[in-house]
């Protein structure tokens, strides 16, 4: 099996886990309502690690619901890392520091909520 499979496989596994839909960046539908993430499809050489990146939308007037959703990702992840299984290979994504940061937009909506998701990731496959 391709790598770049096990990759997008693993991602997709994992960006859907959390209750909300998930799209690889540039790929939202036009009709996505938020809360979403948006996510990276990139992957490492199989020695090597490569910083990665998602993205939490949403549109409240408060952070809690963007907040609780980060916190959840984050808890995931863990302080030691997590590890993707698929039957090719495996994935492992990393906290990266600062693991998040709100992210300031280009049309500024004081309702849209974008926090910005730094990790490291390493693909066996």
């Amino acid at each position: 099996m391709n790598s770049a499979m096990v990759t997008a496989r693993g991602l997709y596994k994992f960006w859907h886990g959390f209750g909300v839909p998930a799209y690889p960046e540039n790929y939202v539908p036009d009709d996505a309502v938020m809360p979403y993430i948006t996510y990276d499809l990139k992957k490492p050489d199989w020695r090597g690690s490569i910083s990665y990146n998602a993205r939490v939308w949403y549109i409240d007037t408060s952070f809690g619901g963007i907040m609780t959703k980060i916190d959840e990702i984050a808890d995931e992840i863990g302080d030691t890392g997590v590890r993707i299984e698929d039957e090719d290979g495996v994935i492992f994504l990393f906290k990266d520091n600062p693991f998040f940061q709100f992210q300031p937009l280009d049309e500024p909506d004081e309702k849209v909520k974008c926090a910005y998701l730094s990790m490291i990731i390493h693909v066996l496959a």
